[in-house]
């Protein structure tokens, strides 16, 4: 690592000596920090501070492959307790994963035995690491929707208490902005429509005032992200002019934004699509739509393992698909309506855990059926409803405590229903009416 071409023997030795060891420089999906920590650590000056033997070595490189602590680095509780979250999320109930989170933050805060400096650092980097590892997490795991509360409760409070003693810490701002966001998702899932959009509010001001501040990538993509959802806000309450503004905004700087941002893309072009519709442009629905899916389908085919693209290009074929039937057309929304249940099939199949796979199954299963029933064919549309059915229970008995569970299943109970009356009427709709009164109950 200190070779230099062109240069003698005894500069080389000079800098082995007295320079600290170079480092491997940042890579995608690499984990250089632990990686140059051991590399450091194995390449001590001080012989005193190297790995005992190389049975201690090859321990902590075992250690990096096996998503295990690495020894090399400083044991801070924030880095372990994301080891830990990382090697168990998809094992980890929400109810589990926020106790583990909640008290490593407790214990950071009252450990009496690190000086009052260090424990301030050690409280930022864990409330840093909590905010980024384990709250994108949360939305995605089974459990109950209050615990998750606590959690964003508890960390906001941190941040706003370090925030106290730097109120121009950016990284500090930039998570309590992103916790007032996930905040304010929570809310509009419980129809706290006018609190979610205070929060959403305060979110992007804090976004904007970074951006004053500083131009910065990563602030952008937030901001960006704000404005879709200031859009969805105005789309609750069927402000369709607000919403169009908030999203074609949004859909503006995504174009405009330097590097990778397809996937946000897709998700843009869908809201603008669904406000087409509402307005009554049909040809930009239609458009927009089809934007949607091509890229979705590129983004797939470049990556066709990704969970991610297979929930994308899923939710793009349903969403052409609705389309199809809306514009009178069930042969071609059906063609559309199983390619999104294959995708849905193997995104189960890799992560059957996951809240988005489950819900992702039932609404294909939801968009599949309607189509033969457009078709009148009663046969396979009496076969899916039952699956509907089987579906929107499992999502139910999951998720015990989750209200946005509950909400999802009575929706696509209600949609069986409904597509009995028109295309059924002879079907006695009684026993599911009576399962949907029970369930609201």
């Amino acid at each position: 690592p200190f070779f230099q071409d062109n240069d003698g023997l005894k500069p080389m030795i000079d800098r082995i000596m007295t320079q600290p060891l170079p480092t491997i420089s940042s890579q995608p999906n690499i984990p250089i920090r632990e990686i140059n920590a051991i590399l450091s650590r194995a390449c001590a000056k001080d012989i005193s501070e190297r790995y005992s033997s190389m049975l201690h070595f090859g321990e902590d490189l075992q250690n990096l492959l096996s998503g295990l602590p690495v020894k090399a680095m400083r044991p801070r509780p924030a880095y372990i307790a994301r080891k830990f979250i990382r090697r168990n999320r998809l094992l980890l109930g929400a109810v589990a994963l926020v106790a583990a989170s909640l008290a490593t933050l407790a214990g950071i805060a009252v450990d009496r035995g690190i000086q009052a400096s260090e424990s301030r650092f050690a409280l930022r980097e864990t409330a840093v690491g909590l905010v980024d590892d384990v709250m994108p997490k949360l939305a995605d795991l089974n459990g109950a929707t209050g615990v998750r509360g606590d959690l964003v409760v508890s960390l906001r409070r941190r941040i706003e208490e370090l925030l106290l003693d730097d109120p121009t810490d950016r990284q500090l701002l930039l998570r309590k902005a992103r916790i007032l966001e996930y905040e304010s998702d929570m809310l509009l899932s419980d129809n706290q429509v006018d609190e979610a959009e205070r929060l959403r509010f305060a979110s992007a001001k804090i976004i904007q005032g970074l951006l004053r501040d500083q131009a910065d990538d990563e602030i952008s993509a937030d901001e960006r992200r704000l404005f879709i959802k200031l859009g969805d806000i105005a789309k609750s309450r069927a402000d369709w002019k607000s919403a169009r503004q908030y999203y074609e905004q949004a859909h503006a700087l995504l174009l405009a934004a330097p590097g990778e941002h397809r996937g946000g893309l897709c998700w843009s072009y869908e809201r603008l699509a669904y406000i087409a519709k509402v307005q009554k442009r049909d040809d930009d629905y239609r458009s927009l739509a089809l934007q949607r899916l091509r890229l979705a389908r590129t983004l797939l085919s470049e990556d066709p393992d990704s969970s991610t693209w297979l929930n994308n290009c899923a939710m793009a074929e349903q969403f052409i698909a609705e389309i199809q039937c809306y514009l009178g057309d069930p042969t071609k929304a059906l063609v559309h309506a199983l390619q999104s249940q294959v995708h849905a099939d193997r995104l189960v199949q890799q992560a059957p855990d996951l809240f988005s796979s489950r819900v992702m199954e039932l609404s294909t299963h939801v968009i599949v059926m309607r189509c033969y029933y457009s078709l009148h064919d009663l046969d396979n549309g009496l076969r899916l409803s039952s699956n509907v059915r089987a579906l929107a229970r499992r999502l139910i008995e999951r998720n015990p405590s989750r209200e946005e569970a509950l909400k999802i299943a009575l929706q696509k109970l209600r949609q069986v229903i409904n597509l009995w009356h028109i295309y059924d009427p002879e079907r006695d709709r009684d026993s599911l009416q009576a399962e949907i009164d029970s369930l609201q109950r």
